[in-house]
């Protein structure tokens, strides 16, 4: 079997006792960070395997996340355990760590997200159930207005800045638009009644003819100049 991977490195970092990831923190560093992969787990806190399979989570997110993990994979198990193995993969690939690194925080972000809404949303019934219970007891006021809030019995207040752009939409749009003086409803139903008699070749109605008679073209008035 052809190995892909041959580089056998190690570092400074390996010789050291290595702290299981259950017993660090997350701000706990180890060694001096050298740009490596098993050098950002040991700031990070995880162990390479950890972050093996959040890489498996993130390979459909970048295709060169699944081409390293093909390559890890294709590795025998013992060259999995030298330390470098993981970098010199990540090397051959042509992955930046950063772009690594950012692409794994992404997904495990979003999962970790998703997770957290699975969770709440099968616990919301027995949450919702000890909410009526606590509402009500005598003292479960708070309980008893979120219950009234949810199902409109009281309403729910508004935020400021939810009024605050309301009204400025209104003051934009009002300032935009001009106003556009709307004709008498009469004379709208006098040029309708005009139009569908004239598709239907019937006489004009006498009013129409006798307002026209009786419309004048009246000048502009003039102010008197005192003579």
């Amino acid at each position: 079997m052809q190995h892909l991977v041959s580089i056998q490195t190690s570092s400074p970092a390996s010789s050291s006792p290595r702290v299981p990831a259950s017993r660090r923190s997350p701000t706990m560093a180890g060694s001096a960070f050298d740009g490596t992969i098993a050098s950002a787990c040991d700031s990070i806190g995880i162990s390479l395997e950890q972050m093996i399979e959040m890489m498996r989570w993130a390979k459909e997110s970048d295709p060169r996340v699944a081409q390293l993990l093909d390559t890890w994979d294709a590795l025998d198990p013992s060259e999995r355990q030298d330390i470098g193995t993981a970098e010199a993969v990540r090397q051959r690939v042509g992955l930046k760590l950063p772009e690594l690194l950012r692409t794994v925080a992404e997904v495990t972000y979003r999962i970790a997200i998703y997770k957290a809404q699975i969770v709440a949303a099968l616990a919301l019934p027995s949450v919702v159930e000890r909410s009526i219970e606590a509402a009500l007891n005598d003292d479960g006021i708070a309980d008893r207005k979120m219950l009234f809030q949810h199902s409109g019995f009281l309403p729910t207040p508004k935020g400021s800045q939810t009024t605050i752009a309301i009204t400025q939409n209104a003051q934009a749009n009002a300032t935009s638009r001009s106003i556009v003086a709307i004709p008498p409803p009469e004379q709208t139903i006098r040029r309708l009644t005009e139009r569908f008699n004239a598709i239907r070749g019937l006489p004009r109605p006498p009013a129409a003819r006798t307002t026209e008679a009786l419309h004048v073209d009246v000048p502009e008035r003039v102010e008197d100049d005192g003579k």
